[in-house]
């Protein structure tokens, strides 16, 4: 389906190359030079979501072909085969055939479009279904160890955003998506999440600016001993 609708366009665009380089008449000319512009944008458009539609599909990515394309094709082939019998811009402008070529290819450029973005968002949900870097920083505590796998996990999630933020150009950008939701997985692994209840708010209360002594109990310095944390803390008199 998607091979034979270029290959049609281009033989229209020909045949309207042709017969304005031969017509004699200025008005036909005038007349065959704006319909071929016409077709041009209409064309290159399809060819660019033609092409990115290959890309995904040359990275096994599904795409579904929407049935504006048949459509799009069943009108260019028989605004093809009519313009072959009566070669000039009327027999294309009569009625409502050119109109609805245009918009036909036109619908179809949107829909595969449409297609191609469900297919990239589609991909990216069945390879990363991992938490956003707030969730992490309301669950871990603050340790030395997670404040530094959060980092590394922020920096790969705005890239693994950016990535999908655009369609791939290129196979490698695929491969590039991809191994950015494989690290971001082996990184959400490396968070430790089994902090006891009071450790966590000690180690949150000192990220918002300090921690009161009250919260410095027995058990959070025990913790922070076995941990080799203690020496890392220090206590110091509040500014009121």
């Amino acid at each position: 389906m998607t091979e034979n609708l270029p290959a049609t366009l281009s033989a229209l665009r020909k045949r309207l190359t042709s017969l304005n380089a031969i017509a004699s008449d200025v008005q036909e000319t005038s007349l065959l030079t704006g319909l071929k512009q016409d077709l041009t944008r209409e064309v290159e458009a399809l060819d660019r979501a033609l092409t990115q539609c290959k890309v995904l599909t040359s990275g096994s990515i599904k795409v579904d072909i929407p049935n504006s394309l048949a459509v799009s094709r069943s009108r260019a082939s028989a605004m093809r085969e009519s313009f072959a019998k009566d070669s000039n811009s009327k027999s294309l402008k009569k009625g409502s055939h050119w109109s609805n070529l245009i918009k036909a290819l036109s619908d179809a450029t949107s829909d595969l479009g449409n297609e191609a973005r469900a297919s990239w968002k589609d991909y990216r949900d069945k390879n990363f279904t991992g938490d956003a870097p707030a969730v992490f920083l309301r669950r871990m505590a603050g340790t030395e160890k997670n404040q530094d796998v959060y980092r590394r996990y922020e920096a790969k999630y705005q890239a693994l955003r950016s990535a999908f933020d655009t369609l791939p150009q290129k196979q490698s950008d695929i491969d590039q998506a991809r191994l950015l939701a494989k690290e971001l997985t082996e990184l959400a692994g490396e968070f430790d999440l089994t902090v006891p209840a009071d450790v966590k708010v000690f180690l949150d209360k000192v990220q918002s600016g300090g921690a009161p002594l009250d919260h410095l109990n027995q058990a959070v310095i025990n913790w922070l001993k076995e941990n080799h944390a203690f020496e890392s803390y220090r206590i110091v008199p509040s500014r009121l």
